[in-house]
């Protein structure tokens, strides 16, 4: 199922450099996936939990990742995943 994901200026405000479960794409997807809340997010996928296979992130967001784990300044984006259905809350 595709779910589209933004990153808010809040969520760039609020996230943490280099923190995996604080960073602002965490924080943009456990708002559009409220039934994953201990996900963590790599420099190339989300990871819903231990159990469950990771979901690969699109260029442009792992662009995002990179760049504002540099400290480098970032812009709010929207991006497209393909999550599993079962992991979608109705």
């Amino acid at each position: 199922m595709n779910v589209t994901i933004s990153v808010t200026q809040a969520d760039i405000d609020d996230g943490r450099h280099r923190d995996c479960t604080s960073c602002p794409l965490a924080l943009a997807v456990r708002r559009a996936l409220p039934s994953l809340p201990g996900l963590s997010v790599g420099n190339w996928g989300i990871f819903p939990d231990p159990r469950r296979d990771p979901i690969e992130l699109p260029d442009t967001a792992r662009i995002f990742v990179a760049t504002f784990d540099a400290d480098l300044p970032v812009e709010p984006f929207s991006f497209t995943i393909d999550v599993p259905a079962e992991l979608v809350s109705p």
